[in-house]
């Protein structure tokens, strides 16, 4: 199962969590979601694919190593 780390590429500490513990792409689309819910945001859940999450978030995910 591949995991991925998340790091911010705006230099806040967002996405440090998923050093300690890389997530799958699962769980991150979940994590985003769960964040698009809370702010109101109206785009379908569909939309959250990895790509999406690193360009409208201006976030780097990286597939982690073993």
């Amino acid at each position: 199962m591949k995991t991925y780390f998340i790091e911010c590429l705006e230099g806040t500490g967002f996405g440090s969590w998923s050093f300690e513990d890389p997530p799958t792409r699962k769980q991150i689309i979940e994590h985003f979601d769960l964040i698009r819910q809370t702010e109101g945001m109206e785009m379908p859940k569909r939309m959250l694919t990895l790509r999406f999450i690193s360009s409208f978030w201006n976030v780097a995910i990286t597939e982690s190593e073993g």
